[in-house]
């Protein structure tokens, strides 16, 4: 009896290739006049060699010619890549392919730019859609997910009509505290002093800046390309967030809200002061001053400390980022004082390493220890005078131990007594 026969089935190694997602940014803008760099952005462009795209717009506040589209950042690999390009400015229609005689690599970045200009009759603080109504990749052995459709749907972009000449060529964000929880960056979260590095893909090179008195950061002049932002993360603050940001900058691009996000301030840099007139209002220059000198003071903790420091704010647990977000809510209206409570006593995450300094903790532990009510001011505790001073022995091990026992016990009730 023969067994039977088997037939081999070939099968194209593209259609085993995971979905691309493509899109274009919903976060231009552009003066009247000006021109707008507008991507389309792919995830990755891996095995890629030829695109067909098409797109609408509206040519009542933009304008577009064939000459003002280009081969994208994903692209760059390849020395061949061919751009043709339909574009019917009455109706706003445009249809581009693009190729290349082989694969690009596993990258992601933009595969075409239109560099609309913005029509001097646009009103500013319009918006204007970029409808991205059809992607194929290599005739359509690549899938798209999700697949661009006419008409609004995630993968459109938008232009925001701006009276305000734009930064052209330029990366910004910033780094804030987020203690209403919102994942915004609001006018008072922002931390100074937080050092941000730009570094280009291709070529490595690196420039660095640090965060401003409102935690905003730029970098102007930057060529189209792709870069990585890097945030140095602020030792004194809870981890919020990723603090690397991967970024496609197009020729004449403002790229904006490339923002850090972190917690709040760990328990060993929650300081006195931040509660005190003498720092407040939140964002004065006072408040902005305190800020940064617990930066300075995380900094230049024992190797020890700023080891145990940054390994507890990359490892922050569960339980601490759920306390700070719940207990971290803002209500509209209140006060300088609130949102310093919010900032500072709301995000005690552990009595760890403590550095020379004012602490929240060491204030409660005195006054614990001495019988004073919970909150009272510092000023009203008054210092021994010189005549009362008298020099102590050394105390034993036996006395050391057993003070360290009641002190431990003390700091115990007083974190109970602030939560």
């Amino acid at each position: 009896m023969s067994s039977p026969a088997r037939r081999l089935r070939l099968e194209n190694l593209e259609s085993r290739r995971l979905l691309a997602a493509v899109n274009i940014p919903e976060d231009l803008s552009g003066q009247v006049g000006a021109e707008v760099a507008a991507p389309v952005v792919i995830d990755s462009a891996e095995g890629v060699r030829g695109a067909e795209i098409r797109i609408k717009y509206d040519p009542n506040m933009l304008t577009l010619t064939a000459e003002d589209i280009t081969a994208g950042s994903a692209w760059e690999s390849v020395e061949d890549t061919q751009v043709v390009a339909n574009v019917d400015p009455a109706s706003g229609t445009v249809t581009v392919f693009i190729s290349a005689s082989a694969g690009l690599p596993d990258i992601e970045g933009s595969l075409v730019i239109f560099a609309f200009v913005v029509r001097d009759q646009a009103a500013p603080g319009t918006e204007t859609a970029n409808d991205l109504v059809e992607v194929k990749l290599n005739e359509g052995a690549i899938a798209v997910n999700p697949a661009p459709v006419a008409g609004p749907d995630p993968t459109d972009g938008s232009i925001v009509i701006s009276d305000q000449p734009g930064a052209a060529d330029r990366i910004a964000g910033f780094v804030y505290a987020d203690t209403n929880n919102d994942n915004l960056p609001g006018a008072l979260e922002g931390i100074p002093g937080v050092t941000i590095t730009l570094i280009n893909v291709q070529d490595g090179t690196q420039r660095q800046t640090t965060t401003g008195d409102n935690g905003a950061f730029e970098f102007t002049q930057v060529p189209a390309g792709r870069y990585r932002i890097v945030q140095t993360q602020p030792l004194a603050y809870l981890e919020g967030g990723a603090n690397e940001l991967t970024v496609d900058l197009a020729a004449g691009q403002n790229l904006e809200n490339q923002n850090f996000r972190e917690l709040g301030l760990r328990a060993a840099f929650v300081y006195n002061r931040l509660l005190t007139t003498t720092a407040l209002p939140v964002g004065s220059a006072s408040w902005v001053g305190v800020l940064r000198q617990i930066n300075v003071d995380a900094a230049a903790s024992t190797p020890a400390q700023a080891t145990s420091v940054a390994a507890d704010t990359a490892q922050a647990t569960s339980e601490e980022s759920a306390a700070a977000a719940s207990s971290s809510t803002i209500a509209e209206g209140e006060s300088d004082t609130s949102v310093a409570s919010r900032l500072a006593s709301s995000f005690l995450a552990s009595a760890d390493s403590q550095p020379e300094g004012e602490w929240l903790v060491d204030e409660a532990l005195n006054q614990a220890e001495s019988g004073q009510p919970q909150g009272a001011p510092a000023s009203d505790q008054k210092p021994a005078s010189p005549a009362q001073a008298k020099p102590t022995a050394a105390p034993s091990p036996a006395m050391q131990e057993e003070e360290e026992s009641e002190e431990h016990r003390a700091v115990d009730q007083a974190l109970a007594e602030l939560w």
